[in-house]
């Protein structure tokens, strides 16, 4: 069996499609992983007052772990090192010293980060900044620091 139809949208798809479960004969679940998206969405959109409440109030009882898994996050995103990367299909040379949420962003913004990489890495941010200088010099985009 490579495809089924669909509960929801009676749209015949590829099983891959349809997320796993021991609870069907076929293994899968019966409505498409699109449809159980867009109904998690329009229930997101018609309940965001109760969603957010429930957040708050959910917050408010386990503050303390929350404030320690952040705590934990920050001091993970800082290595104390700092790295000059390169986005190839943008010709762009920038400094991070977290090179992953960085490229979230860019990609975010909508950059094409594919095929990324790790030009060098620095303890000192100094040096960090001199090598990005001269890519740019040499044409590479990327932010430009304004001399006067």
């Amino acid at each position: 069996m490579t495809s089924k139809k669909c509960k929801c949208c009676g749209e015949e798809r590829l099983i891959s499609d349809y997320y796993r479960s021991s609870a069907f004969k076929s293994g899968r679940q019966a409505t498409c992983i699109f449809c159980i998206s867009l109904k998690k969405k329009n229930y997101h959109i018609e309940n965001k007052d109760k969603i957010s409440k429930q957040k708050k109030k959910d917050y408010i009882k386990n503050r303390q772990h929350y404030l320690k898994v952040a705590k934990k996050y920050r001091d993970n995103m800082k290595s104390g090192k700092y790295y000059v990367y390169y986005l190839p299909e943008e010709h762009y040379i920038g400094i991070t010293d977290h090179p992953k949420g960085r490229i979230s962003r860019h990609k975010y913004v909508g950059k094409i980060t594919d095929c990324w990489e790790i030009v060098a890495e620095f303890d000192n941010p100094f040096d960090a900044v001199i090598l990005e200088a001269e890519f740019h010099r040499r044409g590479y985009n990327g932010f430009q620091y304004i001399r006067e």
